[in-house]
């Protein structure tokens, strides 16, 4: 790939690291635990568990995220970002434009659901 577009991407992928690190930090303030002691006014204590559940599993599909740009970032410094890390054929630019923190291309994508 161009080290033109290797600068776009990596400029695109930064900046999707700050969004999702901001995401991240908000995450981690809604899954504290919930106090017992604390009313909860009209939202239930059950209610307002489900929603530290599924804030966690949010945060946790951030966090998988993260690592997929930070790996994306680290392809782009060694030159192989485009490249499936499974089969090593190109990645097609319209799939790195939507994902561009994605490692398959999309024949390796779908053996690997």
């Amino acid at each position: 790939m161009q080290n033109e577009k290797l600068q776009y991407f990596k400029e695109k992928l930064e900046n999707l690291k700050s969004e999702v690190e901001e995401g991240i930090a908000s995450l981690k303030e809604r899954t504290k635990p919930v106090s017992p002691d604390v009313s909860l006014g009209r939202l239930t204590r059950q209610e307002a568990m489900q929603e530290q559940n599924m804030a966690l599993e949010n945060l946790r599909q951030a966090e998988i995220k993260l690592k997929k740009i930070n790996s994306a970032l680290n392809r782009i410094h060694n030159k192989t970002f485009g490249e499936c890390i499974d089969c090593g054929d190109d990645i097609a630019k319209e799939r790195l434009e939507i994902m561009p923190e994605n490692g398959l291309c999309i024949e390796c994508a779908s053996v690997k659901r």
